[in-house]
């Protein structure tokens, strides 16, 4: 059987789809829950995670709301993907990472981001909350990975999206710098996968991306109508079912179909197959992967005090009443069936102790709590839980039913004690009897309807009149509903009113077929009655013929008895005890020790002598002890296998069944010295219990006193574990955010020793002063102008003497703290170098809300800048166009002179004859475009410009018209080679206009007709 939820929420039927609105962008949503060391964690990941996964990332951490995250920026260094901290409203984006913002708790609504304040006491569970409302939203495409952290938190949450069948991953405890999260996930076992960060990124890259369209071929083929499912199918869930049955010892033929389809689709998503028949291929003869799908139906999906106001109603309304007329001398009975981890048998247990003591009545209370899962009563008999449970249990519970240990709640004794925690499955072990209350809620709604039947008449049978039955909110009585009352519809709480028929065993199992809620045939319901007519019939023939008896196990516990042994079986005052030893009288224990003694030598039946003994009174129907013919003691062994051990039944018959009226019966008579020995030692015995008796008293009174102070220590201790609690939700906040500043140091450090690297390779003096002109860093540079060394780091500057003539210095740091405005200078030092002083005014923090406190003060030399200045001042002052070309003729300066006769030519913006055109090409052009005279001048002058360029000759001189609409104008052209490394040549254009005369004849020298004409000089 399964626990209380196996696979759906609580208000929610077995079969019922995801319904939540999930955003469509998104292929999957993984929720990282992270707490102390988690920054490391989530570093590792995301350095191994591939950007484009296409899922939709939230970050959910333990943040202090005192202190502002740094997580975003930290994050950020280590993937490509956006992080942002959520807002109210957001929607969970693909390839974007969502971060919980500190003193909230965040929630999905409706596929759209919830925010919650914080709890301002107690213990938050901020990632449990988020994977609960995740889970429902998203369902299979849900991914939960637990990572480093402290405590708990997490593991009740992944329970929740194993149920709604999404992934669970959890950090390996090893890798983990602490390993308390992972631990307490992988105790739920629901875990999938057990990885380090790096490989737990590699899994989400690999998987991701192909597990979309897998879920939606997977989801095409198994998800339809589980009435009208396709004979192939049904074939092969019943081959899954009949390998289950073989190797786990699972009968999943009792459960609903779409059920199963769902958890099979589950274990196919994570073997990553997409076909329900290649499923069944692998299952036959895997012994492991049946154990795996059996654990897979199987989720323990409970918690304490589930729908709190029935517990609430219970505990107000029926307990009370059904408390107060139960009788004193009996049992109160209890049975919790599919109990999971325990958590329903423990919150019974701890209402029906706060209700015997509210109406001060304190019935013995037997509470039995079976499960078909023995690891799940493993732990549910430990009674051990992690500390997250308390946010489903009160403070005053917690305090009462609990004990802390180990960062854990344990279960005190005293509740403990009342339950039996035993391995039991409704639907086929024969059930308890003579209950006064049976919880059985949220375990028939995945059962098929002839199974749900089987179990209520189970449930039936077992109560006694007017007895309480508990059923989960999606479930009901059906067929059964004539046969109780209503005590509370809405909490489904039910009173027997009529009994059930005889209980009959199943005979065979139901293969899943289309017609589901087939009826008995009329034969089987005839073998049905003839089986139980023979049972009545037995037990009465028992009644009248059989002498009473007595069961017990090897340890002498009583297990049954028959017949009427009211006189010799008694209770006796302090803690009950089902020892026969401790229930007969003490003139027969001898006889009955000695008869079990021989059975262990002889194979029996073995009797004693006839005894004498009192009288016992006769009851109609009921056979008794003769009152003169004496007592005789049978006893025989036998095994009942499957039950390990020998059983013993012991009889007590009449003696004249055994020996003739004339035979007196042996007398159980003391000698004089042994009876005179008896009487010293009951007078010993006397005056040993009046010692006793005082010593009691005395104790009672030093007890009384104790109590008073453990009571008071006792609330100490509260106050103090609520603080404690407190404190380490505090620590644990404080070390995530140390854990940020931690990272951030590194990261200033980083950049720290790259501003140091940066300001040694410019080579600049630099001076970094505070508000009050103290040094507080400086280039090894500086010491050139100041008088400084690192020592005097903290010192004021204006106690050092520099070299600049700079008066105003110190006027001028000030000034621009004060006012945030930049100064710039020229500055002389006292040896004759220039320098141009910047002082930078900064805030302390990257926002600069503290204000301008600091500045940096900077010396550039610009000694050869000044003097480049100079120089083409000079050059600009030339009364002559000059223009500085390379080897291959591009020019590379020009003066002022150049730069206004191009403009006023009408080369606007020297386009044409600016720095970076190619001087000889404009002669080319020059030389193409005009005709007759003027293009041989032309093509002399770009002749003589190569020549000088190639080396052929030391210089080139002409003179050439260059006439305007207006003037005659004439042109002297001088080009002479650079002495400079690559080359070059220096080119100027006189206007030698007012020359005009002795221009012309110069120009009619240079004719090609004049036997000497041409500017060219020869080289040397």
């Amino acid at each position: 059987m399964t626990d209380s939820a196996t696979l759906a929420p609580d208000q929610a039927d077995a079969s019922a789809e995801t319904t939540g609105a999930t955003p469509e962008s998104a292929s999957f949503l993984v929720a990282l829950g992270a707490s102390a060391g988690g920054l490391d964690a989530l570093s590792r990941l995301f350095d191994h995670l591939p950007a484009n996964t296409g899922a939709a990332f939230v970050v959910i951490q333990h943040l202090s709301a005192e202190h502002p995250t740094l997580m975003d920026t930290l994050l950020a260094r280590h993937t490509a993907m956006p992080v942002v901290i959520a807002h109210e409203g957001d929607v969970c984006e693909p390839n974007r990472v969502l971060l919980i913002p500190p003193g909230k708790h965040i929630s999905l609504l409706d596929g759209r981001v919830v925010l919650t304040p914080k709890p301002a006491h107690g213990i938050g569970l901020p990632i449990d909350e988020f994977l609960v409302s995740a889970a429902r939203e998203w369902g299979e495409r849900l991914v939960a990975v637990i990572l480093s952290g402290t405590g708990s938190d997490g593991s009740r949450g992944i329970v929740r999206v194993s149920e709604w069948g999404g992934r669970v991953i959890t950090q390996s405890p090893d890798s983990a710098e602490f390993d308390g999260m992972p631990v307490n996930a992988l105790a739920t076992g629901v875990v999938d996968h057990v990885l380090g960060p790096e490989e737990i990124a590699g899994l989400l890259g690999k998987t991701l991306a192909s597990a979309s369209s897998m879920a939606g071929a997977v989801h095409a083929e198994l998800m339809q109508d589980p009435l009208s499912l396709a004979e192939d199918v049904v074939n092969t869930l019943n081959t899954i079912s009949g390998v289950v049955r073989q190797y786990a010892g699972l009968d999943l033929e009792q459960y609903k179909p779409d059920m199963l389809l769902r958890r099979i689709r589950r274990r196919m998503q994570l073997l990553g197959i997409d076909s329900l028949l290649s499923y069944a291929d692998l299952l036959v003869g895997n012994e492991a992967e049946a154990h795996q799908l059996r654990r897979e139906v199987l989720i323990p999906v409970t918690r304490f005090f589930r729908d709190p106001e029935t517990f609430e109603h219970l505990g107000e309304h029926i307990l009370p009443k059904l408390l107060a007329e139960h009788p004193a001398d009996k049992p109160f009975r209890v049975w919790v069936t599919a109990t999971a981890t325990g958590e329903e048998a423990y919150s019974l247990a701890m209402v029906l102790l706060e209700v015997c003591q509210r109406i001060r009545r304190w019935p013995t209370i037997k509470i039995y709590a079976t499960d078909v899962e023995q690891r799940f009563l493993d732990v549910a008999a430990a009674g051990s839980y992690p500390e997250s449970i308390e946010a489903e249990v009160s403070p005053e519970r917690v305090a009462r039913f609990f004990n802390r240990k180990d960062g854990r709640l344990v279960i005190k004794p005293d509740v403990r004690f009342l339950i039996v925690f035993a391995r039991h499955n409704a639907l086929s072990d024969p059930p308890f009897t003579r209950l006064n209350l049976v919880s059985c809620r949220n375990m028939l709604i995945y059962l098929r309807p002839p199974a749900q039947e089987t179990v209520l008449r189970r449930l039936q049978f077992a109560l006694v009149p007017k007895g309480i039955l508990m059923l989960g909110r999606s479930e009901s009585l059906s067929a059964l509903e004539r046969d109780f009352s209503v005590a509370d519809s809405r909490a489904r709480v039910y009173r027997l009113e009529h009994g059930g028929k005889p209980l009959v065993l199943p005979t065979g199992r139901q293969p899943f077929q289309a017609d589901l809620r087939t009826a008995a045939s009329p034969a089987l319901q005839t073998a049905q009655f003839a089986q139980a007519q023979a049972q009545v019939m037995l037990q009465q023939l028992a009644r009248q013929y059989a002498p009473p008896s007595v069961l017990i196990d090897d340890k002498r516990v009583v297990q049954h008895v028959v017949g009427n042994l009211g006189e010799l079986l008694r209770l006796r005052g302090g803690p009950p005890s089902l020892d026969l030893l401790d229930l007969l009288p003490p003139e027969l224990n001898p006889v009955v020790r000695a008869l079990i003694r021989r059975l262990e030598s002889e194979d029996g039946p073995v009797r004693s002598p006839a005894l004498a003994w009192p009288p016992l009174p006769a009851e109609a129907e009921v056979p008794t002890l003769s009152p003169q013919g004496g007592l005789i003691v049978t006893a025989s062994a036998f095994t009942a296998p499957p039950q390990p051990g020998r059983l013993i039944l012991l009889s007590f018959e009449p003696a004249q069944r055994y020996i003739s009226p004339l035979e007196a019966p042996e007398v159980l008579a003391l000698s004089d010295p042994a009876r005179e020995h008896v009487a010293q030692m009951e007078r010993e015995l006397t005056i040993t219990r009046d010692s006793l008796q005082a010593t009691i008293e005395e104790l009672q009174t030093t007890n009384e006193e104790l109590q008073a102070t453990n009571e008071e220590l006792m609330a100490s201790n509260e106050e103090l574990q609520s603080t404690n609690e407190e404190l380490q939700s505090v620590n644990e906040e404080l070390y995530s955010v140390n854990a940020e500043y931690q990272s951030k140091v590194k990261i200033l450090g980083a950049l720290n020793a790259d501003l140091e690297g940066m300001s040694r390779a410019v080579g600049v003096p630099n001076l970094f002063v505070d508000d009050k002109l103290h040094l507080l860093r400086l280039t090894p540079e500086t010491t050139v102008l100041f008088n400084l060394r690192d020592s005097d780091i903290g010192r004021s500057i204006e106690d050092f003497a520099h070299r600049l003539d700079y008066p105003e210095f110190f006027a001028d740091l000030r000034r621009t703290m004060a006012t945030g405005v930049t100064v710039e200078r020229e500055v002389r030092s006292d040896d004759g170098r220039w320098h141009l002083a910047r002082l930078l005014p900064y805030a302390t923090d990257s926002l600069g809300n503290v204000g301008h406190n600091r500045a940096v003060a900077s010396f550039v030399d610009i000694t050869a800048l000044r003097s480049a200045s100079r120089l083409q001042a000079i050059v600009d002052a030339v009364p002559a166009n000059l223009a500085l070309i390379d080897a291959q003729g591009v020019i590379l300066t020009v003066n002022k002179r150049w730069r206004e006769f191009a403009e006023a030519n009408g080369d606007r913006g020297l386009v044409h004859t600016g720095p970076g055109q190619n001087y000889l090409a404009v002669t080319a052009q020059a030389v193409a475009s005009e005709r007759g005279e003027a293009a041989q001048q032309m093509l002399a002058a770009d002749q003589g410009v190569r020549q000088v360029l190639n080396g052929e000759t030391e210089e080139f001189f002409q003179i050439y018209p260059c006439h305007a609409p207006d003037e005659a104008r004439w042109f002297a052209l001088h080009v002479t080679p650079l002495r400079l490394k690559g080359g070059g040549a220096l080119v100027s254009h006189y206007n030698v206009s007012r020359w005009a005369p002795a221009v012309k004849e110069i120009v009619h020298e240079q004719s090609p007709d004049h036997p000497q004409g041409g500017g060219a000089r020869p080289s040397a």
